[in-house]
């Protein structure tokens, strides 16, 4: 009752207000979402086979780890009987209550109303919202280290803290369960438990690692029992491996470029290359910072910004705010071995920076209002009130909108080879590695047991006439229903449907086109009289 009536005096109007606008903007976020990333079909694929017990295929296709997003998309599916609508509404449901734990984070440096509005920040911020509509782990992920976070400094500050820092061991293990680089925030952690912690309070370094003790036995129980390794089980090996790989690659890159310099090439190349080789770290630092802004969006940027000033003081009255200040240090310090590994970073990865930096947003805030309050006759309250304004102009506009219209010929493709063939027992299809998910996957919507979405390399996919021939008589072979035809990618005379073998072969059931793959022509592969497929079940 005690817990009940101090969640409802955290929150109030304002803050549930908030976090609803959160949820309609992601709501109309799933509705304006044409197609699933990738990725998802892959994830999708692994819910399919927990739900028909066929744990043996959970790795394999595409995916070598389990992830919790499989097993939370499975029990939706439980629920809702639509693959796409339950994936949707686990990141959904996680996306949304991330801005809850934020705001109860938030709750506990600043007031209601400027943690209200920070946490409008985390509601508009785009890169948040669209992730939120799409079936990938991050929301997941996001609500676990929102959570272990709250927990954590609650846990620090009480005397009596087992359960507080026990649940927030658990909360990161599991958000290191959803995304492997959550796993960062148990060191930091722990770094600043061991830092800032009092001779008498060693007990809550021991509730704080308790359930890693727990899970580390468990591991090396499993590894006795059955003699797998503990490391491929916890994907210890890969974080092992993503810290020592970049700085490997940094020495190879050097070396490249130093062979692409002393190389005959005309000015200014030849003067820039020695220095792009000696200021490789400079270019992924700039990488990194222009990923960051465009992640935290410009105008929010701003915000985060103006909560650096008297960011010294605000340390001497509250220790804990060494913590984010860790925190944040920590991720930026990955993302950099990241990029300098990739040299790529996708928006997605900025989201764990976002989420310990909003208390740097709410800084901002109050520094910004009390900067007009005393240049201006207005008062503080309607300051909060015009920044919020600002706020909602500023964010939904580049929320509202339809994302990726132009692909849902690819789902149109899959289902029209659903629609064509009704096979319990899946359709395999042939088409372009970089649509092959997608094709794939949604022309196995309805099928419990699909065949894997991953494209098999085996398999030939030709490019040109020539290649043809020999790719008809392997899929014969391998009893390969459908193929896709791409334009762009066919280096022969696109007039080969007229060759009589090709006719003989191949019957055409549809025809799109796509600005980036030109025309698409969707085949129905012939039976092969001497190696007929096999019968299937009626539905």
């Amino acid at each position: 009752m005690n817990s009940f009536s101090s969640v409802r005096s955290t929150l109030y109007l304002p803050a549930v207000t908030v976090i609803a606008i959160g949820l309609l903007i992601r709501l109309y976020a799933c509705w304006a979402t044409y197609i699933i990333p990738p990725d998802g079909a892959l994830y999708l694929y692994q819910a399919k086979m927990i739900v028909t017990g066929q744990w043996g295929k959970l790795t394999g296709c595409g995916l070598t780890y389990i992830s919790s997003l499989p097993f939370f998309i499975a029990f939706f599916y439980t629920l809702l009987r639509d693959w796409v609508v339950a994936a949707q509404s686990v990141s959904l449901l996680f996306g949304t209550a991330t801005l809850v734990f934020a705001y109860f984070i938030l709750r506990e440096f600043c007031g209601r109303k400027i943690s209200s509005l920070a946490t409008l920040i985390l509601s508009l911020t785009p890169v948040m919202v669209s992730r939120s509509a799409d079936v990938v782990r991050g929301p997941v992920f996001w609500f676990f280290l929102s959570l272990g976070i709250y927990l954590f400094i609650r846990g620090i500050k009480r005397e009596k803290a087992a359960s507080w820092l026990i649940c927030s061991q658990m909360a990161f293990l599991m958000g290191t369960w959803a995304r492997v680089e959550g796993i960062l925030a148990i060191p930091v952690s722990l770094a600043y438990l061991i830092i800032f912690m009092k001779v008498h309070h060693i007990r809550q370094l021991f509730y704080f690692c308790l359930p890693l003790l727990v899970l580390a036995a468990a591991l090396f129980a499993v590894h006795f029992s059955t003699g797998k390794q503990v490391g491929s089980l916890c994907r210890a090996n890969e974080v092992v491996v993503k810290i020592t790989k970049p700085f490997k690659k940094y020495h190879i890159l050097r070396n490249q470029i130093r062979v692409a310099a002393e190389a005959d090439m005309p000015s200014p190349m030849r003067w820039f290359m020695p220095e792009a080789r000696s200021t490789i770290w400079l270019v992924a630092f700039g990488v990194l910072l222009n990923r960051i802004c465009e992640g935290f969006f410009y105008p929010f940027l701003l915000i985060y910004l103006a909560g650096l000033k008297g960011i010294r003081k605000r340390l001497i009255g509250d220790k804990r705010l060494f913590y984010f200040l860790f925190m944040c240090t920590s991720i930026f310090a990955l993302l950099y071995i990241h990029t300098l590994d990739t040299w790529t970073l996708h928006y997605r990865m900025v989201i764990f920076l976002i989420l310990p930096s909003i208390l740097f947003a709410a800084f901002g805030i109050e520094n910004i209002s009390e900067y007009l309050r005393k240049r201006t006759k207005l008062t503080r309250n309607r300051i909060l009130v015009g920044l919020a304004v600002l706020l909602l102009v500023a964010g939904i506009p580049k929320n509202v909108k339809l994302r990726d219209p132009e692909k849902m010929v690819f789902r149109e493709i899959g289902n029209k080879i659903a629609q064509f063939e009704k096979n319990p027992e899946g359709r395999t299809v042939i088409s372009p590695v970089a649509l092959h998910r997608w094709i794939s996957f949604y022309a196995n919507m309805d099928v419990d047991a699909p065949p894997c979405p991953e494209p098999d390399k085996s398999i030939i996919f030709p490019n040109s006439d020539d290649e043809l021939a020999s790719a008809l008589r392997q899929w014969k072979k391998r009893n390969v229903g459908y193929y896709l035809w791409q334009e762009r990618n066919w280096s022969g005379d696109k007039r080969f449907l007229e060759d009589e073998t090709v006719k003989a072969d191949l019957v055409l059931i549809g025809s799109w086109s796509h600005p980036d793959t030109g025309r698409l022509m969707l085949f129905k592969i012939k039976v092969d009289p001497s190696n007929p497929r096999p019968k299937h079940k009626k539905e």
